[in-house]
């Protein structure tokens, strides 16, 4: 019994992706704020099991869905910002303890000896979270066409990305 009830909050404690949201109170989500009149900066942090895909989609929709909230059509990415936080971790210091017991084959004597010994271990990698940040400035179509390639609809992106989103939030119909 005291095993399944280990088990039952053990599952409750793991670790699962940063949802598309607004950054929460431990850090994890969308964040923007106002550079200039159509300049904004956007970020999204997701959590180590946040895949770097998704972190993008969903700062790409992030940036779509305040373009659109601004009254604009398009966005242009000016600078590009972007970050994966790596760390050691150790599994702690690790020690030994060893007695042993002998005999001389020349005399009679008996012997004995106590080892200690430690050592920290090599350490293991893993990603603590991964951040995304782009700056973006807000266009019209008009401008858009101008720029070409470069400009980024707001609306495709939204209609692209907005499953995505939804599953995030476990709000999808698979």
């Amino acid at each position: 019994m005291l095993l399944l009830l280990v088990l039952f909050l053990g599952a409750g404690c793991a670790v699962k992706p940063t949802p598309y949201q607004p950054r929460d109170e431990d850090g994890w989500g969308y964040e923007e704020s106002r550079l200039q009149e159509r300049l904004f900066r956007v970020s999204f942090k997701g959590n180590r099991r946040t895949q770097e895909a998704d972190l993008l989609d969903f700062l790409f929709l992030r940036c779509a869905e305040l373009t659109r909230q601004h009254g604009f059509t398009h966005f242009v990415i000016k600078e590009n910002y972007g970050r994966t936080q790596v760390s050691l971790a150790s599994r702690g210091p690790r020690m030994s303890l060893g007695f042993g017991v002998g005999m001389s084959r020349s005399r009679s004597n008996s012997f004995f000896g106590l080892g200690f010994g430690s050592g920290l271990p090599a350490g293991e990698v893993y990603i603590s979270y991964h951040l995304g940040m782009f700056v973006i400035e807000l266009i019209t179509a008009e401008e858009a066409k101008e720029l070409g390639t470069n400009a980024m609809e707001a609306k495709y992106i939204i209609e692209s990305l907005t499953p995505k989103k939804e599953k995030s939030l476990g709000k999808d119909d698979s």
